[in-house]
C-alpha cells in the first residue's frame, strides 16, 4: 500500500516537473557553448578541460598520499598503503599526460591532412 502511495506521488512530481520544463527548454534558444563545428577543435577543447580537472584531481591525489605517509608514522601496514596509493596516482598522472599526448598527435595529424 505504502509503496502504490509512493509510486503515484513520484509520478505526480515527475510529471509536474515535465509539464513545466520541456516548454521552457523548447522555447529556450540554445546555443553551442564549445563554440566550435570542426570535431578537431571540440576533441582539443574537450582534452583541455580533461587535462585541467586531472591536473587538480592529481595533486590533490599527492596531497593526500603525503598525508598518507606521514599518518603511517612508521607502521608498515599503513606504509605500504601510502606507497601503493602513491604507485595509483603516479600511474593516473601517466594515463593523464599519455592521452594528452595521444590526443594532440592525432589533432596535429588530422589538422595536417586538410
Amino acid at each position: 500500500m505504502i509503496n502504490k502511495i509512493l509510486i503515484r506521488k513520484s509520478l505526480v512530481y515527475i510529471t509536474s516537473f515535465l509539464f513545466i520544463i520541456i516548454p521552457i527548454i523548447s522555447f529556450a534558444q540554445l546555443e553551442n557553448p564549445l563554440k566550435d563545428t570542426s570535431i578537431t577543435k571540440i576533441v582539443a577543447q574537450l582534452m583541455d578541460i580533461v587535462i585541467k580537472v586531472g591536473s587538480v584531481v592529481a595533486v590533490l591525489a599527492f596531497i593526500y598520499v603525503g598525508y598518507l605517509f606521514v599518518e603511517a608514522r612508521g607502521n608498515t601496514g599503513k606504509l605500504d598503503k601510502a606507497k601503493e596509493n602513491l604507485w595509483y596516482t603516479v600511474i593516473g598522472v601517466t594515463i593523464l599526460l599519455g592521452a594528452s599526448i595521444i590526443a594532440n598527435t592525432i589533432t596535429t595529424t588530422v589538422t595536417s591532412i586538410k
